[in-house]
C-alpha cells in the first residue's frame, strides 16, 4: 500500500511539474520555414489576422536575444498567438530577399506588421524589445489609430489637422520612410508664415519631417534663426538646423565619398558649400572641413588633405574623438605619396599630432596610424617602432582604464 501511494505521489510530481514547465515554456508558433511570400498573406487572410514577421539574418546579435528571450515569453507568445500570424524570414536569402525588396528593411532585427487583406505595412518596430515593450508595439498594430493604412487614408483624404499629420508622421518615421515624412510634411507646411510655424504643434511637424535643406519651411526657419530661437528655444531650433546641414552634408562626409565607385555630386557639393559659406550656423566649420577633404580626395590633391588635417589641429575645427577619425580617413590617401615633399609632410603632421593628443588612447592611434603610412613608404623599421610605441601606449591606456 506504501509502495502504491508513493507511486501516486511520485506520478503527480511529474505530472504537475510537466504543466509548470509547459505553462513556463510557450513561445510563438511561427509558420513553417520556407513558407513563400505569397502563401504568407494567403493563409493569414484565410484565417482574418495581421501578419507578423520577424525579419533577421544569420550575423545579428539581437535578433538572436528576441528569438531566444523574448518571442519565447508566455505572454508574448499568448498575445501574438492568439492575434498574429506569425512568421519569420532571413533577409538576406530566399523569400526574405522578395520581402525586402517590398518593404525596404534595412536594419536588424525589424518586426513588420502587415495587413493580410491589402498587404499593406501597418506598423513597424526597428531595434530589439523587452516583453512588454513588444505586446505594447503590437498593441499599436491592432489600432486603428496607430495604422499606417488608415493615416495615409486619412491624410490622402483631406485630413491635414495636426493630430492626424503629426501621427502619420511618427508612423512613418519608424518605418524609415523619410523621404515621404518630408514630402508630406512639406505639403503640410506649405504656405504657413513664420509666427504661424511658430506654433507648437506645427514646429513639431517641421521638426520631425522636414528633411530639405533648401525648403521653404527650412530656409524660412534659417532667415528667422533669432524670431524662432526667441519662441521655440536654442537648443531645439539649433538641433534642428544642424540636422538639415547634415543630412544634406552626409553624401559628401561618409567613408563611401571617396574612390573610383563614388557617386560624387559636384553641382550639389558646390550648391551646399555656397550655402554654407553664408550661413552663421555654428556647425558649419566642422561641415565644411571634412567636405573639403573629401573633394581634396576625389581629386587626388594630397597637399589640400594635409592642409585640411593641419588646420583641425591647429584650430580644433573638430572634437578630439572626430578630429582621430578625420585623420583615420584620410591617412590611407597620404600613404598613395610619391612626391617626397609630401611624404615629409605627412610624417611631421603625424608627429605634430601626437604630441598635441591629450590621452594615451589618442597617442596610440596617431602611433599606429604613423606605423602604417610608414609601411606604406617602405620604411618597415620605422613602421615597426612606430607599432611598437603604439602597442606601449595602449596597453598604459588600458591599464589607466583598469585603475
Amino acid at each position: 500500500m506504501k509502495r502504491i501511494i508513493t507511486g501516486c505521489i511520485a506520478a503527480a510530481i511529474a505530472l504537475v511539474s510537466g504543466l509548470v514547465a509547459d505553462a513556463q515554456n510557450r513561445s510563438i508558433q511561427f509558420a513553417p520555414e520556407g513558407i513563400t511570400v505569397e502563401e504568407m498573406f494567403a493563409q493569414a487572410k484565410a484565417q482574418g489576422k495581421t501578419i507578423f514577421i520577424d525579419c533577421y539574418t544569420s550575423w545579428c546579435g539581437p535578433c538572436k536575444m528576441m528569438a531566444r528571450d523574448v518571442f519565447t515569453n508566455d505572454d508574448v507568445a499568448d498575445y501574438f498567438n492568439k492575434n498574429f500570424f506569425n512568421v519569420k524570414f532571413d533577409m538576406e536569402k530566399g523569400e526574405g530577399l522578395k520581402l525586402n525588396k517590398k518593404f525596404g528593411v534595412s536594419a536588424y532585427p525589424t518586426m513588420l506588421f502587415i495587413d493580410s487583406g491589402n498587404q499593406c505595412l501597418v506598423h513597424t518596430v526597428i531595434g530589439a524589445r523587452k516583453p512588454q515593450e513588444l505586446i505594447k508595439e503590437a498593441e499599436k498594430a491592432l489600432n486603428p489609430e496607430y495604422s499606417m493604412d488608415r493615416l495615409k487614408a486619412a491624410y490622402e483624404g483631406g485630413d491635414k489637422t495636426p493630430e492626424t499629420v503629426g501621427s502619420y508622421l511618427k508612423v512613418l518615421g519608424k518605418a524609415r520612410l523619410t523621404g515621404l515624412m518630408d514630402e508630406v510634411a512639406q505639403d503640410y507646411l506649405k504656405g504657413m508664415g513664420k509666427k504661424k510655424l511658430a506654433e507648437p504643434e506645427n514646429w513639431e511637424i517641421f521638426s520631425d519631417g522636414v528633411r530639405n535643406l533648401y525648403s521653404a519651411p527650412a530656409q524660412l526657419v534659417f532667415k528667422n534663426r533669432k524670431f524662432f530661437t526667441e519662441r521655440i528655444g536654442s537648443q531645439p531650433v539649433d538641433w534642428k538646423l544642424a540636422s538639415l546641414i547634415a543630412i544634406e552634408a552626409y553624401p559628401f562626409t561618409n567613408s563611401k565619398a571617396v574612390g573610383p565607385d563614388a557617386d560624387f555630386d559636384q553641382a550639389a557639393f558646390d550648391k551646399l558649400s555656397a550655402f554654407l559659406k553664408k550661413c552663421d550656423d555654428p556647425c558649419v566649420p566642422a561641415i565644411l572641413l571634412p567636405m573639403r577633404a573629401t573633394k581634396a580626395n576625389q581629386d587626388g590633391d594630397l597637399k589640400a588633405i594635409l592642409e585640411c588635417l593641419r588646420e583641425n589641429l591647429e584650430e580644433k575645427v573638430l572634437s578630439p574623438q572626430a578630429g582621430q577619425f578625420f585623420v583615420a580617413s584620410n591617412v590611407a590617401r597620404l600613404g598613395q605619396a610619391t612626391d617626397p615633399e609630401i611624404r615629409k609632410e605627412t610624417l611631421k603632421f603625424m608627429d605634430d599630432a601626437f604630441e598635441a593628443a591629450t590621452t594615451d588612447m589618442e597617442r596610440a592611434g596617431m602611433m599606429r596610424m604613423k606605423g602604417i603610412i610608414l609601411r606604406f613608404y617602405g620604411d618597415a623599421a620605422a613602421s615597426e617602432e612606430a607599432m611598437a610605441k603604439s602597442m606601449e601606449y595602449g596597453r598604459r591606456n588600458a591599464a589607466n582604464y583598469r585603475k
